[in-house]
């Protein structure tokens, strides 16, 4: 699997035979998988012309035609899958829309796993329902930026994408700093959790001291003529020069 920085209609068009648009991300994110040989040739090809291209540590073809030869064993691995009605709404990757939950059984699951996972759709929906803060759950944040280029490329402002941790800062102290990114965007946040039998207090007011930091305003002390100026020799203007 490769991710390429670039649209999605210029990654169709380098495509061979053995590779598929595997994930759209966002306008130019998007994630090519397939045979080997032909990503190593797509690869080449984009380096040659400039395109960003970054292999992902992954060894298999997730979202491409190889995943067929798993559908026998994945539909009996999956079929014990009991899907209820959630209470959250979800907009999923598979239709871009909001989805009943009771529908993703095996099948689903399978599709999921199959076909091109259609994140900048369910984005794309998102924004419209009026969704302005999108928190990334996970150990790195790979999607953050393709949240604010999908929201500039529909012309949403205030719009706020933070993750939740980073690579080698996987403590506490990340996570409050996430969370207090959000808090200051808007969102309401239970921080109880953090102070147990903590409560809230107001801040102190400070007097302010009124001291100037920049010298009076006064009478110029400077000869007109020390800057160079001298009598117009102008009827009306003599006396004011």
């Amino acid at each position: 699997m490769v991710s390429v920085l670039a649209p999605e209609a210029q990654v169709v068009g380098r495509l061979t035979a053995g590779l598929q648009v595997a994930v759209v991300n966002g306008p130019e994110q998007v994630v090519v998988s397939g045979s080997p040989g032909e990503l190593d040739a797509f690869v080449a090809a984009c380096e040659g012309d400039g395109v960003q291209v970054r292999r992902i540590a992954v060894d298999y073809a997730s979202h491409s035609p190889q995943v067929e030869e798993l559908r026998d064993e994945l539909l009996d691995v999956l079929a014990p899958i009991e899907p209820r009605a959630g209470q959250v709404p979800l907009f999923s990757t598979v239709t871009g829309d909001v989805i009943d939950t009771g529908v993703m059984d095996a099948e689903y699951w399978f599709t999921n796993l199959r076909q091109t996972v259609r994140f900048d759709a369910a984005l794309k929906g998102l924004l419209g329902a009026g969704h302005r803060v999108f928190v990334e759950s996970s150990p790195h944040p790979v999607l953050v930026g393709a949240v604010s280029q999908a929201a500039e490329g529909e012309g949403v402002s205030g719009v706020t994408a933070v993750g939740t941790l980073r690579r080698n800062e996987g403590g506490s102290a990340r996570l409050l700093q996430s969370l207090a990114e959000v808090f200051v965007a808007g969102l309401a946040v239970d921080w109880s959790p953090w102070v147990a039998g903590g409560r809230l207090v107001e801040l102190p007011t400070y007097a302010f001291q009124r001291r100037r930091h920049w010298l009076p305003a006064g009478r110029s002390v400077v000869d007109a003529a020390g800057l160079g100026l001298r009598p117009a020799g102008h009827p009306l203007l003599g006396a004011a020069v």
